[in-house]
């Protein structure tokens, strides 16, 4: 027996997608840095141990701590969610983004910097602070690139692990 497929009243659509990356945040910039024949790969300090990892370059650092000073509430906001913030402007500086619009957000995790901050003072004091779920969260990143959009859609997160 077969099923009717129902088709959707309120199309889903990507509209524009932005980007923060080791290669950089501007399609050309990316495809250039893809092309390259170097690698983006640079000796980082982990607990002690050097490995190789992807950094974002200087600049965009620079921008995620400007936009850190902005606005008092992201002053304890994670990298993550800076970044993410970042890509979504990106987004609506492109389109004109329609009333009702939601964002989805995939990560791999929430954010990492207050994570291992919160767990390296958990590691010397025994407690943590009230701060370390909510502000970890992946569902956090969605929750703040809504509000910094002002979007009055939904905010979805998904995990890509």
């Amino acid at each position: 027996m077969l099923k009717k497929l129902r088709l959707l009243k309120n199309p889903v659509s990507i509209i524009s997608v932005g980007t923060i990356s080791p290669l950089g945040s501007s399609p050309e910039e990316i495809w250039s840095n893809y092309r390259s024949e170097e690698h983006f790969f640079k000796e980082g300090n982990f607990d002690g141990a050097t490995s190789l990892a992807g950094f974002l370059p200087e600049n965009l650092q620079e921008q995620a701590e400007r936009l850190r000073d902005e606005n008092s509430k992201y002053r304890n906001l994670d990298r993550s969610v800076l970044y993410a913030i970042m890509a979504a402007r990106q987004i609506v500086s492109e389109v004109e983004i329609p009333s009702g619009t939601g964002i989805n957000i995939g990560s791999s995790r929430g954010g990492t910097g207050l994570f291992e901050k919160y767990h390296s003072e958990y590691l010397k004091s025994g407690k943590t602070s009230t701060y370390a779920s909510p502000s970890t969260t992946l569902g956090n990143i969605s929750s703040w690139v809504a509000q910094d959009l002002q979007l009055n859609g939904p905010e979805f997160s998904h995990s890509v692990t």
